[in-house]
């Protein structure tokens, strides 16, 4: 999510004045909404390699709020899809947690720090990010989406990238 927001709020939240004024909770919520929709901030945030191969790995965490998993996994199902697409994936798995209920995870693993700062501005990603912000027992601001840029302690050998383009697939656009 989008570093200037957390910023802000915490700015906010140590001055007192959090909830308290009109204007601050209109700031925060622009500030949110051009991350959600589509001044990304997300993917304006700087990412390394996080291998020695320049590859980059995360794990996403997602608790959806009881009653919202059908919308959510909706969406989540059409990420999959198209990133899976994208030549600079490597691994994008989703996942839901047994004995959770309401908590995914997606697996992934990229090219290269471009490659997965581009597969931000996809609009699947945007699309994900909307139906988030209805459907997440918390929400973005307050954490919750939980995201953890990981290494692989033995890399293995890559295959090819694909040569595909989610952008050709109509629901990945």
């Amino acid at each position: 999510m989008r570093t200037e927001c957390f910023w802000l709020r915490r700015q906010l939240t140590s001055m007192g004045l959090i909830g308290q004024l009109a204007a601050v909770k209109a700031a925060f919520a622009i500030c949110l909404a051009m991350a959600v929709a589509g001044s990304s901030a997300v993917a304006q945030e700087k990412v390394q390699a996080t291998s020695p191969n320049g590859e980059t790995a995360l794990v996403v965490e997602f608790d959806v709020k009881p009653g919202s998993e059908a919308e959510f996994e909706q969406a989540l199902a059409i990420l999959t899809r198209c990133a899976k697409l994208d030549p600079g994936a490597i691994v994008f798995n989703a996942h839901k947690v047994r004995d959770q209920a309401g908590r995914y995870t997606l697996y992934e693993i990229w090219r290269s720090p471009e490659a997965l700062m581009s597969h931000w501005q996809r609009p699947y990603v945007k699309n994900l990010l909307k139906t988030a912000e209805r459907t997440l027992a918390k929400p973005i601001a307050d954490g919750g989406i939980v995201r953890r840029f990981i290494s692989e302690i033995e890399p293995a050998k890559r295959s090819a990238p694909v040569t595909g383009d989610p952008s050709n697939v109509t629901e990945c656009r």
